[in-house]
This record gives C-alpha cells, sequence and structure tokens, in this order.
C-alpha cells in the first residue's frame, strides 16, 4: 500500500523546489543549496506572522506533492493509499480524502516525543503557530481514531 508522508514531502522540499521562495522570504536561511532548519526555526522565533508566511510557501507545494502521489498510486493501480499528513485539518486536506483515521496519543507523551527531536526546546514548543487543530476536534472529526492501542468511532473494533 503507498504510503506519502508530509514531513518527508517538506524536507525534500527544503532540497528542491523551496529553497528559493524560503530563501527570498527569510534571507540567509539557505545554506548549500537546501534551507538549514536550524536557521530557519530561529528566522521564525516564535512570530505568528513568520510561520504564517512559510506555510503560505510550503504547504501549497506540499500539496502538489501529496496530489501527484495520488496521482502516481492510481496510474500504479493501488486501490487504497494512505497519507500521513499531520496537518491534514489545518490545511483543509481533510476535503481530499475519502475517510480520515486520527492516530494520537497523551499530550505527555506527544511533548517528550516533541522534545526527543535534536534542537527542540520547551521554548520552540510554547512559540510554535497556534493554528494547530486542538486534539480532540480532530478525533471527533475523523471517522476513527486509535488511542492508547484501541480503535475508537464508527466501525472501530477493540475500542
Amino acid at each position: 500500500m503507498p504510503v506519502f508522508n508530509a514531513d518527508d514531502a517538506v524536507h525534500r522540499l527544503y532540497r528542491g523546489c523551496a529553497v528559493e521562495p524560503v530563501e527570498a522570504a527569510f534571507p540567509g536561511v539557505a545554506v548549500n543549496g537546501a534551507i538549514d532548519r536550524q536557521k530557519l526555526s530561529k528566522a521564525l522565533a516564535g512570530k505568528a506572522e513568520n510561520f504564517k508566511r512559510l506555510e503560505a510557501i510550503v504547504h501549497p507545494l506540499v500539496r502538489e506533492e501529496r496530489q501527484a502521489f495520488l496521482e502516481r498510486a492510481r496510474a500504479d493501480g493501488a486501490l487504497i493509499a494512505v497519507l500521513d499528513v499531520p496537518l491534514l485539518y489545518e490545511t483543509g486536506g481533510e476535503r481530499d480524502v475519502d475517510y480520515v483515521v486520527v492516530v494520537t496519543c497523551d499530550p505527555a507523551i506527544q511533548r517528550e516525543r516533541v522534545l526527543s527531536r535534536p534542537d527542540m526546546t520547551v521554548e520552540k514548543t510554547r512559540n510554535g503557530p497556534e493554528t494547530t487543530t486542538p486534539r480532540w476536534r480532530k478525533t471527533r472529526a475523523g471517522r476513527l481514531y486509535c488511542r492508547h492501542r484501541r480503535w475508537h468511532g464508527r466501525g472501530a473494533r477493540g475500542g
């Protein structure tokens, strides 16, 4: 089953077609033809308007990659394709799919995972974009969700 990972797409874009527009919006974040994520993080520095500017550049490019992935999956005869998109609801991507499965965990576990990333700090978690859809809204909007290894929702088994 083909799987599209939006985070992987962003990493590719930061080495490809997003470099020029991101560098133009945030001068000095490109190094050796790629976006330096640490420099970009400093440029964003908790400023909501900078996050919005970056999202206006990156989200349409990710959407294009996602669409190309789905077209390839269809052409290859795939009956099902998976889109792993952390910001699906924030970008309106739920309108482009037939079924949404939300996988979530306790906030403490999520925080631990986020803070285990290289160069991540508590300060950065506080200064991120405030446009993230709350967990309760995502699980309510999804047709099926998994929490604590138990399935919940319409048609769920084991929940």
